[in-house]
């Protein structure tokens, strides 16, 4: 039955044509031959002589499928072949093995680890379809590696999260046994008792902030969790949720507010003010003691803007995206630069942060100044709203 390259085109039209194919080969024939084809797939493809072709190269591009010239049982495509296969970096990388012979190469070529060999003259159907069939496999196994990073993300969540929860937990039954007996004896301290429920109260706040970040997450993404917009002085707001954090924080050093430009926000009061929460509390949780936070308010021409600063270690440049995705949580005792300041609870509090900011149209970023961490916050000005 003959195929019809209009027809493999359609079939295989929702695959993404951005695929990265290379063409290992010294025949001019073969290289020109198979990246034309590639173009009328509308495939963009490169080409390297087999004297340049190396496995290093190879896995450093994330190559989608390779397309190499074989000869005989030793030749230099071969060769490559079999190093591909052997390297647990490239050893998924799909091989065409492409001859043009008498055929010698087919058995070897298989048996090397090609997943198809094809003779000259090329069958440009049976070259498009195999071709194709394979960018589908190889998708498909991108995408099961995903999913199971994803799973390990989320098991090594669950156990950051039970951690995180059973610290709370402790400090609130602790001094709940402990007014308890307290009272049972009658030997209450005013000031004892006090700071027990202070505790007990930053605790619980600290548990339903967690448990808020873990619900929200998940509504923000599949979208059921809809700002309300108001207008918002974003200074008062910043003024109102530094006095709501230090209510309830433990650390008693001092958050230094700048006295910057009203910014007037058309903006979630709740959500936002959730954003600057968690980023103060991250400050005075990570922040090295006895230095205070620093937040100034400011605006340009479109969006006003926070920042919340600390004195803790510098965030390495790798890590300045990685810290607002779901579930990372690294341990300072890494020792890699930033892993200090990306030790942030069970990993939820800076993804809720960055889904908050992004559903009203703003951004928020980390960046490190004058040996300080300093998270940004940006939202569009109320009159972009109107």
């Amino acid at each position: 039955m003959a195929f019809s390259l209009s027809g493999v085109v359609t079939a295989w039209g929702d695959q993404p044509l951005d695929a990265r194919i290379v063409i290992a080969a010294d025949d001019g024939a073969i290289v020109e031959t198979v990246g034309a084809l590639l173009r009328r797939l509308g495939f963009e493809s490169s080409e390297q002589r087999l004297a340049d072709a190396s496995v290093d190269r190879l896995a450093e591009g994330d190559v989608d499928v390779l397309v190499v010239e074989v000869q005989s049982n030793d030749s230099p495509g071969l060769r490559l072949c079999r190093r591909l296969k052997k390297d647990i970096r490239t050893h998924l990388v799909p091989v065409i093995a492409v001859e043009r012979g008498d055929g010698r190469s087919r058995l070897p070529s298989i048996d090397g680890g090609a997943d198809h060999w094809i003779a000259w003259p090329i069958a440009e159907d049976e070259m498009a379809a195999r071709l194709l069939a394979l960018l589908r496999t190889r998708s498909l196994v991108r995408l099961i590696a995903a999913r199971q990073d994803s799973l390990r993300l989320r098991r090594d969540w669950v156990r950051y999260l039970v951690h995180d929860l059973r610290t709370p937990l402790s400090v609130t039954a602790s001094n709940v046994n402990f007014v308890a007996e307290e009272v049972e004896a009658r030997l209450l301290d005013r000031g004892e008792v006090v700071q027990a429920l202070a505790d007990t109260r930053a605790a619980l706040r600290r548990m339903a902030g967690m448990i808020d970040d873990l619900l929200d997450n998940d509504r923000l993404e599949n979208g059921t969790l809809r700002p309300r917009f108001e207008d918002v002085d974003l200074g008062e707001l910043v003024q109102d949720t530094v006095r709501s954090v230090r209510s309830y924080a433990s650390d008693v050093r001092p958050i230094l507010v700048g006295q910057g430009q009203r910014v007037q926000l058309r903006a979630d009061r709740t959500l936002v003010g959730r954003v600057l929460a968690n980023l103060l509390s991250n400050a005075l949780r990570y922040g090295p003691s006895g230095k205070p936070i620093h937040v100034d308010v400011g605006a340009d021409a479109q969006f006003g803007r926070v920042e919340v600063a600390n004195s803790g270690p510098p965030i390495h440049d790798s890590d300045r995206e990685r810290i607002f995705q779901p579930f990372v949580r690294l341990d300072a005792s890494e020792g890699e630069p930033g892993d200090a300041a990306m030790r942030h609870g069970a990993g939820l509090g800076l993804s809720f942060c960055r889904l908050a900011v992004e559903t009203h149209g703003g951004r928020i970023g980390v960046i490190n100044r004058e040996g300080r961490v300093v998270f940004q916050v940006e939202l569009p000005l109320a009159q972009r709203r109107a």
